[in-house]
């Protein structure tokens, strides 16, 4: 992928892009670089001058508690329903994104 420079505008509505919740795959897409700028980006880690909202970084797993309790499986089904992204359901519910997605996947097959 070609290297492209991200001027402070750019960072910025970057930022505001993905605290709305705009997954990072579409905005490495839009903004021509690579998902780990955006990450990094977003966590404040580089482009520090820039303004905008900062991401909370990786969302913190729990290792002892593997299964999705009832609660939170109505949780991540009723806010994806409502078009919540899933990296904003994985915040919200404290789990991983990859989790979320997992959950979601075999949920979207159970109900075809």
């Amino acid at each position: 992928m070609a290297a492209h420079r991200l001027t402070p505008a750019l960072v910025t509505e970057l930022r505001e892009r993905r605290a709305a919740g705009e997954p990072v795959e579409r905005l490495a897409v839009v903004f021509g670089v690579s998902e780990k700028t955006i990450r990094t980006t977003c966590r404040g880690e580089t482009n520090r001058s820039a303004p905008g909202p900062l991401s909370h970084g990786v969302i913190a797993r729990r290792p002892t508690r593997r299964a999705i309790t009832g609660a939170e499986r109505q949780e991540i089904v009723s806010m994806r329903t409502r078009g919540t992204a899933v990296e904003q359901i994985a915040r919200h519910v404290q789990r991983s994104v990859t989790t979320v997605a997992k959950f979601l996947k075999r949920e979207q097959s159970a109900n075809a």
